[in-house]
């Protein structure tokens, strides 16, 4: 039985430059649009609808109005990627239909090299294909992307093709390792040396630089619990907090900085605040005396002495460690607040050196073994 023809026109938007007159096919199918894509027999009828120049077109005679009905319009619906960086080639897949092999691919006006013709997919949709290569040089910017066939016709993606700035790479992040305020229930991820004993860091809300605790050197242990703030500290003194192992692999800067308070005699008790690579020999600086107040301290652990820099080790060590010698007792000692260990990421890292002067005396000490 014969089938009323119907008037299609493909559902794709052509956007052209005001120019001279190009016509472009409406199909008038007795089976429907399927019949477009080869499916079966259809009887076709043409008609022309002027719509302007295509940009990118090759420069030719004008189409006549009374076309060949062999000829046939070409659609431009995708492509993959859709984006590149400035002075970045990258190789696309174009999709769409009519495609014929000999046709020329362009992004803007910029003409694609490599050009091979795909054919249609195996399966649905069964869009035709083009292969071609976009060029590094193109500005950043939104381009149509536009396929021109041998004969002539084309077809064209409005705004299909992306160009940007090339991305800087990721710049330098901090990262905080680890931070402890004593606010929080105590000892924390510290351990501290020796485990269990008389006189221990611990806890307390004597003195703080902030929040309403901090730790004190000789504040903890079966003794040192049971202290009056103000308590003096002992002879023969040796309390550790040690936290680690932590990694500085990608890191190229780190550090350690906390807030200390000291009372101790001048040039024999004192803190030291150091690192290690082992868990076993501890290398940094020391303070003894009177800060009268709080201070800030600071340990650059890509110079440290002995140890240069621990940027790029697998497993690092920081420990804080209180001392006393036999005579001499001073009110409280040490507390410390405040701490935060921190590390810069970089692909680049690199170790620092070993400082060649410190501005605080530096100290080696071998880590308190368990009793």
């Amino acid at each position: 039985m014969a089938t009323e023809p119907t008037d299609h026109f493909m559902g794709h938007t052509f956007e052209m430059e005001p120019a001279e007159t190009v016509y472009l096919p409406i199909v008038r199918a007795s089976q429907g649009v399927p019949a477009l894509r080869g499916a079966g027999a259809a009887s076709f009828t043409w008609g022309w609808r002027a719509v302007g120049a295509l940009p990118c077109m090759p420069e030719g005679p004008e189409p006549t109005p009374e076309p060949s009905p062999t000829l046939s319009f070409r659609i431009v619906e995708s492509n993959e990627p859709s984006s590149t960086t400035v002075g970045t080639e990258v190789e696309v897949v174009i999709y769409g239909y009519f495609f014929e092999a000999g046709a020329s691919p362009c992004v803007g006006c910029a003409l694609l090299s490599d050009v091979e013709y795909l054919g249609p997919e195996i399966s649905p949709p069964h869009r035709w294909r083009i292969q071609a290569r976009v060029p590094g040089s193109l500005e950043s910017g939104i381009y149509d992307v536009t396929v021109v066939n041998p004969d002539g016709l084309s077809g064209v993606l409005t705004d299909g093709f992306m160009v940007s700035e090339e991305e800087p790479p990721p710049g330098p992040e901090t990262v905080t390792i680890f931070q402890d305020g004593f606010e929080g229930g105590s000892p924390g991820d510290w351990e501290r040396i020796p485990a269990e004993d008389e006189y221990l860091w611990g806890k307390r809300d004597c003195r703080a630089s902030a929040g309403s605790y901090s730790a004190w050197a000789v504040g903890g242990g079966t003794v040192g619990d049971t202290l009056d703030c103000g308590s003096n500290y002992m002879d023969d003194a040796e309390t550790w907090m040690v936290y680690g192992p932590f990694s500085l692999t990608d890191a190229s800067v780190a550090e350690l900085t906390f807030q200390m308070w000291l009372n101790t005699e001048q040039d024999y008790d004192g803190l030291s605040w150091t690192a290690s690579i082992h868990g076993n020999q501890f290398y940094g600086y020391v303070s003894k005396g009177n800060t009268a107040g709080w201070t800030s301290k600071t340990v650059d652990l890509t110079a440290v002495p002995t140890l240069g820099g621990l940027t790029g080790e697998e497993e690092v060590w920081i420990g804080l460690v209180f001392s006393s010698d036999g005579s001499i007792d001073y009110s409280e000692g040490v507390y410390v607040d405040d701490v935060v260990l921190t590390k810069t990421t970089s692909p680049l890292a690199t170790a620092g050196e070993v400082p060649s002067g410190t501005r605080e005396p530096s100290i080696t000490r071998t880590r308190r073994r368990r009793p």
